[in-house]
C-alpha cells in the first residue's frame, strides 16, 4: 500500500523503474508523457525513495529505486542493488524495446524482473525466461533481444527451450546492422518464432509480419 504523499503518477514511476531494474530520464518522459520531469524525479530522490547514478561519463545516468522507495510504493520487488556493467547497454535498449513495443503493438510489457517472480511463484521454474513479456488479452509473447552475437549452439538452447514453453510465440530481436544469415539454422522447424532486425527505432520483420 502506497504511503501517504506519494501520488499515482509517483507510484508508477517507482515501480516502473523497479520493474525494470533501472530507467533513464529519456524513458521515463516516454513511460509517463506529460508527468515526468526532473523536478518530480529530484523530489523522489530527495524524499528517499530514487536514487540517482551516473554510471558513464557524458552518458545519461539511471534511476532506480531504493528499499525505502519499493516499501512507500507498495510494490513487490526488492530494489536492484547493483547494475550488472556487462549487461548495462543491453538492459538499457531493453527499456527502449519495452517501450517501441507497447507503443506501437498496444502490449502490456513484463520485464524479466518481474515474470521472474511470478515463474518461480508459480513452481514454473524450468520455464524459460525471456527478456520480456509483451502480453495482450488472449495472448503472449516473449521477446529476446540479441544486440551481440551469440555462438550458434546457445542461441539454439535458448530457442529450443521454448517449444516446450507455454508461450504463443517468440519474437527475436537483432541490434542494427546485424546479419540474420547465422540465425537460419537455429529459427529451422520453428514456426513460432519470428524474427526482426531493430533499425532507426523501427523493427524491420525477417520473412514475416507481427500481428
Amino acid at each position: 500500500m502506497a504511503v501517504a504523499g506519494l501520488s499515482e503518477v509517483d507510484v508508477g514511476i517507482i515501480g516502473f523503474v523497479n520493474g525494470m531494474g533501472f530507467a533513464g530520464y529519456s524513458h521515463l518522459v516516454r513511460k509517463f508523457p506529460g508527468q515526468v520531469s526532473r523536478r518530480r524525479l529530484g523530489r523522489l530522490c530527495r524524499q528517499g525513495y530514487l536514487r540517482y547514478d551516473r554510471i558513464f561519463c557524458k552518458v545519461e545516468g539511471i534511476y532506480r529505486a531504493t528499499a525505502a522507495g519499493v516499501k512507500a510504493a507498495g510494490h513487490f520487488l526488492r530494489p536492484l542493488s547493483t547494475v550488472n556493467l556487462g549487461k548495462y547497454w543491453h538492459d538499457w535498449r531493453l527499456v527502449d524495446l519495452a517501450l517501441l513495443l507497447e507503443t506501437t503493438t498496444g502490449g502490456v510489457w513484463v520485464s524479466e524482473r518481474v515474470l521472474r517472480r511470478r515463474l518461480w511463484a508459480g513452481g514454473r521454474r524450468r520455464e524459460p525466461l525471456p527478456d520480456g513479456l509483451l502480453t495482450w488479452p488472449d495472448r503472449e509473447v516473449a521477446v529476446e533481444l540479441e544486440l551481440s552475437p551469440k555462438a550458434p549452439w546457445r542461441r539454439e538452447k535458448i530457442l529450443r527451450a521454448y517449444t516446450r514453453s507455454a508461450y504463443d510465440e517468440v519474437w527475436y530481436v537483432t541490434g542494427p546492422g546485424r546479419t540474420e544469415k547465422g540465425l537460419e539454422p537455429a529459427l529451422a522447424g520453428l514456426p513460432f518464432v519470428r524474427l526482426a532486425r531493430w533499425e532507426g527505432g523501427n523493427l524491420l520483420w525477417i520473412g514475416s509480419s507481427s500481428n
